[in-house]
């Protein structure tokens, strides 16, 4: 017989013939401990209703029949004591019914006919866990079959097509109120799925005509659509209130009454005996908020209590800044409010002291024990080493053999910046290890400055510690090299097909605005080739007012150039000189101010179409002048210094003075007819346009004066501010006289 059948139908009878057998033990009809039950029943009869487990009391009255007939079944004696759920499958095969009914060799088996040793049994006086038995009724079937179009889900056989508890896949479960058809949960008439739950849009205010249309809190939802709030009630942020008394939607939606307060009939208020600190946004009490004592914001200091509007310190106490303070026992106020004691001191008797056993430092301001403060070992300012502790005033050795390196105990076996030694540091990189620096990964120490390299890979150190490669070389193999395509020009890498400083060759640069394409220098695509005082440039003909059209169509100076046509921008006016047009702005332009050929003098500018005092003259009279140098208009018009009986009349900063411009280390020009003189710094030549760079040299009414050079200069109509397109190569863009100008050259004037 095979004694190792390991399989459930194997255990399930076994388990059924068991459970027979300890069912049987009990009697017959009689009840538990029945004193006239008969000694035992034939176990060949008719055997137990294996539909039901045994009761507990036919299981006890086990231990006391010891008449049963147990001819043909196994040796109790070796019945396993765990539970019977469990029993092994050896044990159990013993128990195998075709194996014995059929009078099959029972060689090996336990002795039936002996009477069984009920010492080893099972202790039957406690029920034993039968929620492990199998159903007996029936064999249980291991392989579920379903018929076509059904699955197995969780061992039952279900249509996802229409199964509400697998819908579409197994264990998807439709809501309440809904029904699955083709695989899909569909709610019932009138009804939405909102969020997985089946609910009528016609009522819920939640859902209110869509899901997630949510009415107000307490507003009911009808036909769809979210009722108005009741009477004398205002939806605010969703949700209905009565503005007249909500304190976060007082007499309007949010509008917020201050902390504590109130809102009647639509006003916030304060409470009876409050006042509104609106500062601070609350309704405080003045005679006892400790943050509103007497005043809105008037906070009593620490420790102090509000009384009627007035801050007091508790008794013993006085106010010290922010707080209250003992003054006979702070050691922050000893004595005194801001006097305090030294660190670690103590106040008694308004007088600071150390503790017992304590000295006070006086360099330190602290009190310290001589004899274990490590800051100060056995005398104030002896301080040991990081790491070191004192005792007894004496400091102590570093721990675990560390030594003192900069005032701290270090480890110089693995301390970078202290390896093998003070101040012995590793490069960068590198690790320390039993106090000697090393480079990992590879690496090879390159000293203090480089650290620990590649030498493989770096571009920095290729090969060997220092060999740099070109810029944009790559270092492959510790070997310097371009990447491909590229060549190596003046200590770079450059592609010679493209790099417009080398194109074609090392050392071949294009001209400005030129491009390199295929080695060779040309105009990009939309830009011409064109001779300029500077040499050949690329331009945009389409648009350069100097090249507008063609290299040789040079529009007006605040002329456009569109679409390689010269024309006016808007607002500016046509002027036509020797039966020339051209464009001008009458607001700015100098020989055009306020209409064509009105022109300024040399001491005015165009502003706002009329002509004015260039910046730094006044008008004094009909003429511009300059107060701060103008013997006859020196500081103000009028004041003439020459009438002042001054030997040597001057005007030095708008102040008449009386004498010569070198013994004040200043420049001598000649001005006006009474022979006095102004005094000029060589600062104030390089932008005086009375005398630019020197004395009497005169800018006119086109130039300004700039570093001591008088240079042109023009306004244009399509300009009203910096930068300005219309200044083009040999001008730029300045601020003059409140508005944009091109000015000859790299610079403005002062």
């Amino acid at each position: 017989m095979n004694k190792r059948r390991n399989t459930v139908g194997s255990a399930w009878l076994a388990a059924a013939l068991l459970a027979a057998g300890v069912a049987g033990c009990g009697g017959s009809n009689a009840g538990a401990g029945d004193e006239g039950a008969a000694p035992g029943p034939d176990m060949h009869g008719k055997g137990p209703d294996l539909t039901m487990p045994p009761e507990v009391g036919d299981l006890a009255n086990l231990a006391d029949d010891s008449g049963a007939d147990l001819a043909g079944e196994g040796d109790l004696a070796t019945a396993p004591t765990d539970d019977l759920a469990t029993a092994p499958t050896d044990d159990l095969a013993l128990l195998d019914g075709a194996d014995g009914a059929d009078g099959a060799d029972m060689a090996g088996e336990p002795d039936l006919a002996a009477e069984p040793d009920f010492a080893m049994a099972i202790d039957l006086s406690v029920p034993p866990d039968l929620t492990m038995i199998p159903d007996l009724a029936t064999p249980p079937d291991l392989t579920v079959v379903c018929g076509m179009g059904l699955v197995v889900c969780k061992n039952a056989c279900a249509n996802l097509q229409t199964d509400p508890l697998n819908c579409g896949a197994c264990g998807t479960a439709c809501p309440a109120l809904s029904t699955c058809a083709a695989g899909k949960c569909q709610c019932g008439n009138n009804l939405a799925l909102c969020g997985g739950t089946c609910t009528d849009v016609s009522s819920d205010p939640a859902n209110c005509g869509l899901c997630g249309n949510a009415c107000a809190p307490n507003t009911p939802c009808a036909a769809g659509k979210c009722a108005q709030c009741p009477n004398g009630r205002t939806v605010c942020n969703g949700q209905c209130v009565d503005t007249t008394s909500d304190t976060a939607n007082c007499g309007a939606c949010g509008t917020t009454c201050p902390k504590d307060g109130l809102c009647v009939n639509s006003a916030c208020t304060c409470a009876k005996g409050f006042v509104n600190c609106q500062a601070q946004g609350l309704c405080a009490d003045l005679s006892s908020d400790i943050g509103n004592c007497g005043a809105c914001g008037k906070a009593c200091p620490g420790g102090a209590a509000c009384n009627n509007g007035i801050c007091d310190c508790p008794m013993g106490t006085i106010v010290c800044g922010n707080t209250c303070a003992n003054t006979m026992n702070d050691p922050a106020n000893c004595g005194a409010c801001g006097k305090a004691c030294a660190k670690n001191g103590v106040c008694s008797g308004g007088v600071c002291g150390c503790a017992k056993g304590q000295v006070f430092c006086m360099a330190q301001n602290v009190c310290s024990d001589l004899s274990s403060d490590p800051s100060n070992c056995g005398m104030c300012g002896r301080a040991c080493a990081k790491g070191q502790t004192c005792n007894f005033g004496v400091c102590g050795a570093c721990p675990n053999g560390q030594t003192v390196c900069a005032n701290a105990c270090t480890d110089t076996t693995g301390d970078v910046k202290n390896c093998g030694g003070c101040g012995k540091q590793c490069s960068a990189g590198a690790v320390c290890i039993g106090g000697k620096c090393s480079c990992t990964g590879g690496t090879t120490d390159c000293g203090l400055a480089l650290g620990c390299v590649n030498l493989n890979t770096s571009v920095n150190d290729c090969g060997k510690c220092g060999n740099e490669c070109a810029a944009g070389g790559v270092c492959s193999a510790g070997k310097c090299g371009c990447p491909m395509g590229q060549t190596v020009c003046n200590g770079a890498c450059v592609d010679l097909s493209s790099d417009t400083f080398n194109c074609g060759q090392c050392g071949n640069g294009c001209d400005p605005g030129f491009a390199c394409t295929a080695g060779k220098c040309a105009c990009p695509q939309g830009r011409q080739q064109c001779q300029t005082f500077n040499g050949v440039e690329c331009v945009d003909t389409s648009s350069d007012p100097r090249f507008c059209g063609g290299c040789n169509n040079a529009c007006a100076y605040g002329d456009l150039c569109t679409n390689g046509k010269c024309s006016c921008a808007q607002g500016a006016a046509t002027c036509q000189q020797q039966q020339i047009q051209f464009c001008t702005t009458e607001k700015s332009d100098p020989w055009n101010c306020g209409a064509c050929g009105m022109q300024c003098s040399h001491t005015t500018y165009c502003s706002g179409g009329k002509c004015a005092c260039k910046p730094g003259l006044s008008l004094c009279g009909n003429t511009c002048v300059e107060l701060t140098h103008d013997v006859s208009n020196c500081g103000a018009c009028g004041n003439d210094c020459t009438r002042k009986g001054l030997q040597a009349p001057r005007c030095v900063d708008g102040l008449c003075v009386d004498t010569l411009c070198s013994d004040i280390g200043e420049n001598y020009c000649q001005q006006g007819f009474g022979g006095g003189a102004s005094c000029l710094t060589n600062n104030e030549m390089q932008n005086d346009p009375l005398n630019c760079g020197g004395c009497g040299t005169v800018c006119d009414a086109v130039s300004v004066c700039v570093r001591g050079d008088c240079r042109q200069y023009f306004a244009s109509p399509s300009c009203n501010a910096c930068p300005c397109a219309a200044c083009t190569a040999g001008f730029t863009c300045c601020t003059y006289g409140g508005a944009a100008a091109c000015v000859a050259g790299n610079a403005c004037p002062m």
